[in-house]
């Protein structure tokens, strides 16, 4: 696994609005990887080649491969504003660090932020971690797994700590309760915080 540290906290932002997949998280210790086609960037898995670089032979066996490919997308941060906004249902949602757990068919790598999608080595790996840089501010790293290997389109993951959005507490306080009842009942050593400030970044640092 490149890019592997078995130390390393990444992040996930998550809504209440799908209460059973954010249980499911804590419940069974793992996370969902997606086909590249459903992700919200429509230019995913898009690039460009020197035709003197690959014959259509292996451009299709490219294509194939990005298929095959489950994609999880995490956070290198759990203090950025805009993914509390665009993930976390307007900062009302929660934030799960974990630890990529090892022992899996997975590569981890962190993306490579680019203006131009041309490639040089053609492979779905390079081409599915390689983001348009106006995404840069995500600060993402991506799991990639075989689609599906063994019926299993997850990555096994080590929770270790539950940050609660600075409006988790207003606008769903029950919800919020559940959660934390459920993690310190099944997960002890668990850390849970809730942000209580605007200035996120600073309470991040500081907590």
């Amino acid at each position: 696994m490149s890019d592997y540290d078995s130390n390393k906290i990444l992040y996930k932002y998550r809504g209440f609005s799908n209460l059973e997949f954010a249980l499911d998280i804590f419940l069974n210790e793992r996370l969902f990887s997606a086909d590249f086609r459903n992700l919200n960037d429509p230019m995913e898995g898009r690039f460009r080649y020197s035709k003197q670089i690959a014959d259509k032979n292996r451009i299709r066996e490219v294509l194939i491969e990005k298929s095959d490919l489950g994609i999880l997308s995490l956070s290198e941060n759990a203090d950025n504003h805009l993914l509390w906004s665009y993930y976390a249902e307007g900062h009302s949602g929660f934030a799960v660090g974990v630890q990529i757990a090892p022992d899996q068919d997975i590569t981890l790598k962190k993306i490579n932020y680019v203006d131009d999608f041309k490639v040089d080595n053609i492979s779905a790996e390079e081409i599915l971690t390689m983001k348009h840089d106006t995404w840069q501010h995500e600060n993402e790293f991506r799991v990639l797994k075989p689609k599906y290997a063994n019926g299993f389109p997850f990555v096994n993951v080590k929770v270790k700590e539950v940050i609660f959005g600075k409006n988790a507490k207003k606008n769903n306080q029950g919800k919020m309760n559940m959660l934390t009842d459920l993690v310190k009942r099944i997960s002890p050593d668990v850390g849970i915080k809730t942000i209580e400030t605007n200035t996120i970044s600073e309470w991040v640092r500081n907590n």
